[in-house]
């Protein structure tokens, strides 16, 4: 049913297929530890234990939605600096989905991607260190694409959703790899600046008034940008926060 038909810098793509299967990247895990290379990915229809950011889950219809893992071996990063990724598969994302979709696509920091303040995609990333370099990165991607609706879900929308068309999983999966692909490689080539200028030009709420809540307190602040380690830099009159993931949420 899937195939990599696009010519990568990973060369050809090792691809699994799996009709269903509990998550994706625990697949992933798994062939990483048997020495898959760079490039694989794992697919399936029907993910039924999903996994998102610091132990959310994702929810998707079975068979209506891109659901898949790649394995990426950036080796020519360190640790530290792992938050790039995220920011290249983000910019990957949003690309893809501005060729097919009108209005605004932006990222909701730090890494879920939102058409008109609703989300339509987001990715969970999973590194494998060995020693101080990387061993691996597994990327599990969603992407909400012919699902028509998210009762329990009312901040989340699809393709269909928004245009009323439905789109072929196949084609978008190769769109989707070809502008990773494209954006790892100008990480590689150390065009890191231009990659963080993308992404803090995306970023959803960027030099806006925003309400957060911090714990149990909201505060008004203008979102500026990402530092080295990831964290979402806000400014406020009475100061500048520096946030780590889940220590801050935006209230729409």
């Amino acid at each position: 049913m899937y195939k990599i038909l696009a010519k990568l810098s990973f060369g050809a793509s090792n691809l699994h297929y799996l009709p269903s299967c509990h998550s994706t990247n625990e697949v992933a895990q798994n062939l990483v530890r048997t020495g898959s290379r760079e490039g694989t990915v794992v697919i399936t229809n029907d993910q039924f234990d999903g996994k998102g950011q610091t132990g959310n889950s994702w929810q998707a219809a079975p068979g209506q939605n891109l659901t898949f893992s790649l394995v990426l071996r950036p080796s020519f990063l360190d640790p530290n600096e792992q938050f790039f990724i995220t920011m290249a598969v983000s910019l990957a994302l949003k690309a893809v989905l501005e060729a097919y979709l009108p209005g605004e696509i932006k990222v909701k920091w730090p890494n879920d991607i939102y058409y008109k303040e609703k989300k339509i995609a987001g990715m969970l990333i999973e590194n494998v260190l060995r020693g101080s370099s990387f061993e691996a990165c597994i990327i599990g991607i969603g992407l909400n694409v012919n699902q028509d609706s998210f009762p329990e879900l009312p901040r989340a929308t699809s393709m269909k959703a928004v245009s009323g068309k439905r789109y072929e999983l196949n084609s978008l999966l190769n769109e989707l790899m070809v502008q990773i692909d494209q954006l790892y490689v100008m990480l590689k080539e150390d065009e890191r600046q231009n990659l963080r200028d993308q992404y803090h030009e995306a970023l959803l709420g960027r030099g806006k008034e925003r309400q957060f809540k911090v714990g149990d307190k909201e505060i008004t602040a203008v979102i500026q940008a990402t530092d080295a380690a990831g964290r979402l830099i806000v400014w406020s009159p009475e100061q500048t926060y520096r946030f780590a993931h889940k220590e801050v949420e935006m209230l729409f």
